[in-house]
């Protein structure tokens, strides 16, 4: 993997580390990574032209959509208001879909290409859904075929990752789509009787999950035009859909993996990590113009956890996919802030497009930065989102807070990159790594076999 414009610079030795210095003097021996800008191969996702329907024109017969009963989406919205109204105030994670039991059965139609059936496809339909994605209980790779979801709002087909790492693991989330209505195409494979969605993630109205009006488009401040390129915003599923925020973080040997730093409290484990999506340059075209549709944006599907920890909430993963191509890998100190020094967020509050917050540190709160804003704010969505120092380096990732639109004289707080970095950090970023299998990409997922296009694969069980 190539990568321009990246240095490392350690401002001081490691004598305290080598006579066992407590985590609170480790702070002393000062690390500093400078950013570079991200020259790999490019943005990785799951977005393929492959779909006979689609290629076709094919439709799915009204009579086998599957679809959600409305009292089953009535009773989610019910429990999504009830679950957001007993959140901690200051939790910024984001609720955006409420997961609900899939069809009981779904009904494939085989589309027929040049007189042979080379795929069968259906529907599965919500009303008034902003989204769909669907939990697959058995993976395409133990099916032995290709899955691919799209919809008439989002009309990109993008494959459902085969599962091949995943062994004999309960199932695999696709990828989200736009809609109310999510069509299902299946290429190759045999008996698709075995093809069941046991949970649909139900997007919510967009009325319970917009961003405030006082908070600034990153995009009129054209200093963050390279910086604002890291941060990236992520859903994953954990009992329902969930949105924060992370970004890109270099490492001390300049090795270009694809390290995304975000919180604890947002994610922390693998089952997590498999679910995230992240939506790079999801931000307007022009100071306060329009912002692009979220899913026309490239996303990257999946990670690898490596490390969290409670006291200062952190989470660090390695992507599956890489970002695009001039991405920013952010650089990072574990200095302190200076008393009051300004300090500058990027975010995305409300899962709306990027945001950017100015403010200054008002208080050492031990693990956390404590900091009250000048301009802009924090909402839910902006958890796991950077906090850049006088400098532009990374200095922790925010926590919890109560600053909001309604509350602009509020405070956030920033987990201590510092903290982060000794209680497990520096075994991914610093310059001794532990020695694990950077290879996380799961094989087989760039092939477009399992009785693709064109394909005399038996179709059978329809």
């Amino acid at each position: 993997m190539k990568h321009a414009l990246w240095c490392v610079a350690v401002l001081a030795a490691a004598a305290l580390f080598a006579l066992g210095a407590s985590p609170a003097q480790q702070h002393l021996d000062v690390q500093k990574v400078e950013s570079f800008v991200f020259d790999g191969d490019g943005v990785h996702d799951l977005s393929i032209d492959v779909s006979p329907a689609l290629r076709t024109g094919f439709k799915v017969s009204d009579a086998n959509i599957a679809r959600i009963d409305r009292g089953t989406i009535d009773a989610a919205i019910d429990r999504a208001k009830t679950r957001l109204n007993r959140m901690d105030p200051t939790d910024k994670r984001m609720l955006i879909a409420e997961h609900v039991a899939g069809p009981s059965s779904l009904k494939f139609e085989p589309v027929v290409e040049y007189n042979r059936r080379v795929s069968a496809v259906t529907a599965i339909q919500a009303e008034n859904a902003t989204s769909l994605r669907a939990h697959f209980s058995v993976t395409p790779a133990a099916l032995g075929a290709t899955i691919l979801v799209y919809s008439d709002l989002d009309p990109t087909p993008r494959k459902v990752r085969s599962g091949f790492l995943l062994g004999d693991k309960d199932g695999i989330w696709g990828p989200r789509v736009e809609g109310q209505t999510m069509f299902i195409e299946i290429l190759g494979g045999k008996n698709l009787k075995n093809v069941v969605v046991d949970t649909v993630a139900y997007g919510l109205p967009v009325s319970l999950i917009t961003a405030g009006s006082c908070n600034l488009d990153v995009t009129c401040y054209s200093a963050y035009n390279d910086l604002k390129t890291a941060v990236g915003r992520y859903s994953f599923e954990d009992g329902g859909s969930y949105l924060c925020t992370g970004q890109m973080v270099a490492d001390q040997q300049g090795t270009g993996r694809l390290f995304f730093l975000t919180a604890n409290h947002c994610l922390n484990d693998q089952d997590a990590a498999e679910t995230m999506e992240v939506y790079w340059n999801y931000e307007t075209t022009s100071c306060n113009g329009s912002a692009p549709s979220l899913f026309t944006l490239p996303r990257s599907s999946g990670a690898d956890h490596k490390v969290s920890g409670f006291a200062s909430d952190f989470t660090l993963v390695e992507l599956y996919d890489a970002p695009p191509n001039g991405t920013v890998f952010l650089g990072w100190t574990t200095a302190d802030l200076g008393n009051s020094e300004d300090v500058t967020a990027i975010h995305h509050p409300g899962g709306s497009y990027k945001r950017i917050s100015f403010g200054h540190e008002v208080s050492d709160e031990n693990t956390h930065w404590r900091v009250t804003w000048d301009q802009g704010t924090t909402e839910g969505g902006s958890s796991g989102s950077v906090l850049f120092n006088d400098d532009d380096l990374l200095v922790g990732q925010l926590h919890r807070g109560s600053a909001s639109c309604t509350n602009q004289s509020g405070w956030d707080e920033y987990g201590k990159f510092g903290n982060s970095y000794v209680a497990g950090l520096s075994d991914y970023l610093g310059d001794s790594p532990v020695d694990d299998d950077d290879d996380t990409t799961p094989p087989d997922d760039d092939d477009d076999s399992g009785g693709g296009c064109g394909s005399s694969a038996d179709l059978a069980g329809y």
